[in-house]
């Protein structure tokens, strides 16, 4: 959410309540399709586990849409972290077209928009965070976004960093899940963001604010 904020450009957050479809294709088909049902010629949807997204590759792709083409940025399991559809390339049909949720994703995509009148723009690949270990792994990279600052400032060990994420990612007495679904953490720290830009913290330490903002998004994932 900071990114898509950051880039100046109109977004929308179309969470689990306002989701309308039986399995994840018609979901974010659907999705896409109620942007396009607002006026607009094209739309751009972004992954919840795309932590190293920055503004400059928002505004790359917005460009890249600006001239007609469609945008797909590559993760690294072979799915996507970012889809930009014109209009026009939009068909209701990829809902169950495309292997959602599996390494075919980007390559049926690109073959798709392929077979289109439109061009498409490839994003650079980024990793996809899928588990705690992928997490964990990125702390100590010196790679930058805002979550995993947030994650230094309070976790000054791997041991600690992977500790807290395991908290922090999985809920109590479950089996973690390792399919191609982005986690439900980066969107619960969006959540949190919200929710804490309402408290007043003009008094706070940086490391009471940051350690509330990482508790407040594991309340939000995992409430009691």
């Amino acid at each position: 959410m900071a990114v898509a904020k950051s880039s100046g450009l109109p977004f929308f957050i179309v969470d689990e309540r306002l989701q309308n479809g039986v399995n994840f294709g018609e979901k974010f088909l659907n999705a896409i399709e109620l942007i396009f049902s607002l006026g607009f010629k094209k739309a751009i949807a972004i992954g919840s586990d795309a932590a190293l997204l920055n503004t400059d590759m928002l505004l790359s792709a917005s460009e890249a849409m600006n001239a007609g083409k469609n945008v797909l940025g590559q993760d690294s399991h072979g799915g996507i972290y970012m889809l930009g559809m014109q209009k026009n390339a939009y068909d209701q049909s990829l809902s169950y077209k495309i292997q959602w949720q599996t390494n075919q994703v980007f390559g049926e995509l690109l073959a798709y928009f392929d077979s289109t009148s439109n061009s498409t723009f490839i994003l650079p690949q980024l990793e996809d965070l899928n588990t705690e270990h992928e997490i964990s792994e990125l702390l100590f990279t010196g790679k930058k976004c805002e979550f995993l600052s947030l994650l230094r400032t309070i976790c000054t060990s791997r041991n600690q960093g992977a500790g807290f994420l395991k908290l922090l990612y999985f809920p109590k007495n479950s089996i973690p899940s390792f399919s191609l679904r982005g986690p439900p953490v980066f969107e619960y720290f969006s959540r949190a963001q919200n929710e804490y830009s309402n408290l007043n913290t003009s008094t706070w330490s940086p490391f009471l604010k940051n350690i509330s903002l990482l508790l407040l998004s594991h309340y939000i994932a995992y409430p009691a």
